[in-house]
């Protein structure tokens, strides 16, 4: 082998060494980026294993506000449902009380005789003397008060519970719905006020005149002139309590007539007998007397409300068992304090059909 081949040689192996070393240096790049990319490999996918559980977490709370808010939905839809039934029923109740009130106003503008009542006067203001002398009065002033009692219908599966106490009535409405213990059954119960219709109260003034009455069931077809001669001579006669007579005025139309007496005291004994007979020649005729009273009405109201210590309780149906057994469970339930009940004034439960129930006054609340 020549020198020339061997230097040629040499540098060959030098080349070939120069390619190995830069293999290997790009060995060694290639190495270390290797576990530069191993490293990112594992943080990449450490933080998508972290995004994952974030996405997970933020997933389970998605749902769990979903589940919330929409048990929220519900519920308010429930009570929504149950305000715009609520709301209707009270429209009605307002649409019920207006033409209730509208059927008092127009039967307050007709005159209507009261119930006769049988009345004891127990207080006697005296004169400005400081004596009262009856036989010399000639008027006998007075005033009653007026309240109606407001009806209530009570339906089949309704209970009317009255309490001692207004509170305790507030908190068994407040909580709305009972589970009532009735033996082997228990029943959903709902309690709520109890809606009243209007009523009514007034003041009657009244004047009793003890000279003056009022003479009924006048014969028709027959002259002015002619009843008054046969009224005169018939209230004129002591026998029937009567005597000198002022003056006879008529209504025609409606076939009455007034006689005023000159005595005090006469009207009184007049009255005495409520049916007169007054001879008409050969005829006879029944008229009907009665005190001489002029009245009119103070201080008319209407009013209205909820009452204060009773609570309709409604939905208890379908029990076999006997009403007056059910009364007496629903007493004892709503009596416990455990169930928010106290003592119970008065208590009505109804099965089936309808009753009516009347308040009065003190057992309403103005609203």
């Amino acid at each position: 082998m020549g020198v020339e081949e061997l230097q040629q040689l040499q540098e060959e192996l030098k080349h070939w060494r120069n390619e190995v070393k830069d293999a290997e240096n790009e060995k060694d790049i290639l190495l270390i980026q290797k576990l530069d990319a191993d490293n990112s490999k594992k943080l990449a996918q450490d933080l998508v294993t972290k995004l994952m559980e974030e996405e997970k977490k933020i997933s389970d709370k998605i749902a769990n506000r979903k589940a919330e808010y929409e048990e929220k939905i519900s519920t308010l839809t429930e009570k929504s449902s149950e305000l715009k039934k609520d709301i209707t029923l009270l429209q009605q109740n307002v649409r019920d009380v207006e033409a209730k009130c509208k059927k008092m106003v127009d039967k307050a503008k007709f005159q209507n005789e009261l119930p006769e009542k049988k009345v004891k006067f127990t207080d006697v203001k005296a004169t400005e003397n400081g004596m009262f002398d009856l036989e010399k009065t000639e008027k006998i002033c007075g005033q009653f008060y007026v309240t109606t009692k407001i009806p209530f219908k009570l339906e089949g599966g309704q209970a009317l519970i009255t309490f001692e106490e207004e509170k305790v009535a507030q908190n068994i409405l407040k909580k709305k719905r009972h589970n009532v213990n009735l033996d082997a059954v228990k029943v959903e119960a709902k309690s709520m006020p109890v809606p009243l219709e209007a009523g009514l109260k007034f003041e009657i003034h009244f004047t009793i005149s003890r000279k003056d009455v009022c003479v009924k069931d006048l014969p028709e077809n027959v002259t002015e002139e002619h009843l008054r001669d046969k009224l005169e001579l018939h209230f004129y006669k002591s026998k029937i309590g009567g005597g000198e007579i002022d003056n006879v005025q008529f209504n025609l139309e409606a076939k009455t007539s007034t006689i005023t007496f000159v005595d005090p005291g006469v009207a009184q004994h007049v009255v005495k007998r409520r049916k007169h007979t007054i001879r008409n020649n050969r005829d006879t005729y029944d008229v009907a007397v009665c005190p001489y009273i002029e009245s009119h009405l103070e201080k008319l109201q209407i009013f209205s409300g909820i009452s204060k210590r009773t609570v309709l309780l409604t939905d208890v149906r379908n029990i076999d068992e006997e009403e007056e057994t059910i009364q007496d469970l629903i007493e004892i339930f709503f009596q416990k304090p455990s169930n928010g009940g106290g003592e119970i004034q008065s208590i009505k439960y109804l099965s089936d059909g309808s009753v009516t129930a009347y308040f009065e006054e003190e057992d309403s609340k103005a609203e």
